[in-house]
């Protein structure tokens, strides 16, 4: 298989520095990834590097193996993420389901407007 559109290269070695975080969070090796994911070693080894984007079916099998989901393992965790994370993580339990995911797209929506305005304040003269 050939090289990928040099554009592609950063997002390549984006991806791979991500799962090598991920892999190295839970303690594990690139063979203990492999043996749960199903993918070769070798080309764990290529991703983590950058030198190979994954295909589909290896970021649902990664997805699988780290308990994830796509989009936790495609994009890094902004700080609102974390923040989201924890307080969903926190007020879940006190909450029946329905109403757990009505809060969790309330508070992503007023998480996402802070991060806006942050963004359009630090943009003003």
């Amino acid at each position: 298989m050939g090289t990928y559109d040099d554009r592609e290269q950063p997002e390549a070695e984006r991806f791979g520095s991500r799962l090598t975080q991920l892999r190295e969070s839970r303690g594990w090796t690139q063979g203990e990834l492999s043996r749960r994911s199903g993918i070769a070693r070798s080309r764990l080894s290529r991703i983590e590097r950058g030198l190979r984007l994954p295909r589909f079916f290896e970021l649902l099998a990664l997805r699988e193996a780290l308990a994830l989901g796509l989009e936790e393992l495609v994009f890094e965790e902004t700080a609102a993420d974390a923040v989201l994370r924890e307080l969903t993580h926190r007020l879940a339990p006190l909450l029946a389901p329905d109403e757990a995911a009505g809060m969790t797209k309330i508070l992503r929506l007023l998480l996402r407007g802070i991060e806006g305005d942050r963004v359009a304040g630090a943009s003003r003269p």
